[in-house]
């Protein structure tokens, strides 16, 4: 068994910010012969440790620039056309794509000027692509990539990537030292994003065009971390100019080129030396800052192109106009959770959790609680629908109570169900589950709980009986199995581990090998209800919905990724629509 270690700062706030918010609202491309001078590594401390805590910036005085600026060559592409046009609830605080975890900077924001080493990809169409729990994940900044050992990755830097034609780096080719700094500056201690590239040991430029990452132990999410939304590669000059970014320069080497930031919008035009031939596929993007209302009447009046709509507004939306059109993509950390605590009576017995989870009718509760957008399941942070327990195998363990087996309980059990005050829905499958204990010989208490409480006192302290709430948002499926369900895990608060169940989570978060991982993780969800003591009566996909003439539409936002964006290409509008 390897180490384990604490869950990462970053999945701690996420969680938080979330569940308070949660009531209002190897590829390869082709070469360009001859290569650009190296930009020298910028004189940087080393990869930061926990034991570096103290320093709080890298030393960035002395980065210098000295590579001959290039004009990026114009690829043969599709061009550009027209106006895409979204919305977002807030605006970015700031510029500095490493100092800001919110979606409103990287998803939404000015940072979609910049590139990644990697990008995900829908449903891994793109050549090259290695599926994940996450999806897809396919080069975008990297030509190609291998890995050296279990633990050392060499990654190959594109020789059609360039930085855009702005000062201070004026059109310079993308080269290894870029990564290097960028990658050693998002790791800087107490910095939001600094978690996810806790397990890298030290990365390197072995030449000008290839990245060494070494890792502190075997990880199979480096890919998926790498193509984060916030794992950006900036620019050392623009990084120097005023030490930081907060307030820029807005210059990076991705398919937008940023106009304009304002508390009302951000505009991005086309960045046409892209070195993708396809992306982006508008002139024009332009986010605005509107509340999720405004954004319903928006989409209806044809203001704004596409809208993330809540079940109520989606109903009402669709309904009155039958040309819209509806797109269902899953997102991890969007949903209902239910708990058992196995350490407290009587549900340290297996036979009476069975007979709990005999007793529910998850199914039934869907269509009469929730909505045709939401599905069982055992609320694991996966996107893609193949890496979870099909509902065929999920069935079985539900049945209805005539079925069940008799009742282990007595009327002598009183038990508490905590319930998280995120809406009305959350108190009626409450009921329902209350239900289901009387008839079993349960004396049963609902205890409604502030949002604030339940993810302290509750879902990480640990003080319930049972407790339903909102699925935790954390995007790593490692770090969930391994900080929730793993015997040594900080949030185990339901007290349910067993040997098997501890080797197969570490198993996948040191597989490399897709395949395999995927048959482990199916295999970890068949032990966690085997166990009956955590799973997800509703899971809720999210609802999308957008115009016909917006094409290629495929918005999967997983990680912060807004990628998706560049690959829209707008047809021909209605009449009288601008």
């Amino acid at each position: 068994m390897f180490p384990l270690t604490a869950p990462s700062r970053r999945a701690t706030l996420l969680w938080a910010s979330t569940t308070f918010a949660a009531i209002a609202f190897a590829c390869s491309s082709d070469a360009i012969p001859a290569p650009d001078p190296f930009v020298p590594t910028p004189t940087l401390a080393p990869f930061p440790t926990a034991a570096g805590m103290a320093t709080p910036t890298p030393e960035l005085e002395t980065v210098t620039a000295t590579a001959t600026a290039i004009a990026a060559p114009m690829p043969e592409r599709e061009p550009p056309l027209g106006v895409l046009r979204t919305a977002a609830p807030q605006p970015p605080v700031h510029f500095d794509p490493h100092q800001e975890a919110s979606p409103a900077l990287i998803t939404w924001g000015p940072a979609l000027v910049y590139d990644r080493l990697f990008r995900f990809e829908p449903d891994g169409l793109a050549v090259g692509a290695v599926l994940g729990s996450g999806g897809g994940v396919a080069c975008a900044l990297c030509e190609s990539w291998e890995m050296v050992d279990l633990t050392t990755y060499r990654i190959t830097l594109r020789r059609d990537a360039f930085w855009q034609e702005l000062p201070p780096v004026n059109g310079r080719r993308v080269v290894a030292s870029d990564v290097v700094f960028s990658l050693r500056r998002q790791a800087t201690p107490g910095w939001p994003n600094a978690g996810l590239l806790s397990n890298i040991e030290s990365v390197a430029a072995i030449d000008p065009q290839t990245v060494e990452i070494v890792l502190k132990r075997p990880d199979a999410e480096l890919l998926e971390i790498l193509a984060d939304g916030h794992t950006v590669i900036v620019a050392p000059e623009a990084v120097s100019e005023s030490g930081d970014l907060l307030e820029g320069p807005i210059v990076g080497s991705g398919p937008w080129l940023w106009k304009s930031t304002s508390e009302t919008r951000s505009a991005f035009g086309a960045n046409i030396a892209f070195y993708d031939p396809v992306r982006p596929g508008v002139t024009t993007l332009e986010i605005a800052y509107i509340s999720p209302g405004t954004q319903f009447t928006s989409l209806l009046t044809g203001i704004i192109d596409f809208a993330q709509l809540g079940p109520q507004e989606f109903a009402t939306a669709t309904s009155r106009n039958t040309d819209l059109r509806v797109v269902d993509m899953p997102q991890s950390g969007v949903g209902l959770e239910f708990a058992i605590n196995t350490t407290r009576s009587p549900f340290d017995s297996l036979e009476t959790r069975r007979a709990l989870l005999g007793a529910l009718t998850p199914w039934q509760d869907l269509g009469e609680i929730w909505s045709d957008d939401a599905f069982v399941s055992v609320g694991l942070p996966i996107i893609d629908p193949d890496w979870l327990l099909p509902e065929s195998e999920l069935r079985p363990i539900f049945r209805d109570f005539a079925s069940a087996p008799p009742a282990p309980l007595s009327l002598s059990d009183e038990i508490t169900i905590k319930v998280g005050l995120f809406d009305d829905r959350y108190q009626e499958q409450a009921r329902r589950i209350a239900d289901a204990l009387s008839r079993l010989g349960a004396t049963v208490t609902i205890e409604e709980v502030t949002t604030r409480e339940f993810g302290d006192a509750v879902w990480f302290g640990g003080d319930y009986d049972l407790f339903l709430g909102s699925q935790p948002p954390v995007a790593s499926l490692s770090d969930y199995l391994l900080a929730v369900y793993h015997s040594s895990g900080a949030w185990n608060t339901t007290g349910y581990s067993t040997p098997v169940l501890d080797g197969l989570i570490e198993a996948q978060a040191v597989e490399s090998d897709p395949v395999v991982r995927r048959q482990t993780v199916l295999e970890i969800q068949r032990q966690i209800m085997m166990g009956a003591h955590r799973f997800a009566p509703a899971s809720r996909v999210v609802r999308w919905v957008y115009w016909p003439y917006v094409e290629n539409f495929r918005p999967a936002t997983q990680r912060a990724d807004g990628s998706f964006l560049a690959a829209i290409r707008v047809g021909d509008r209605p009449p009288g629509r601008r």
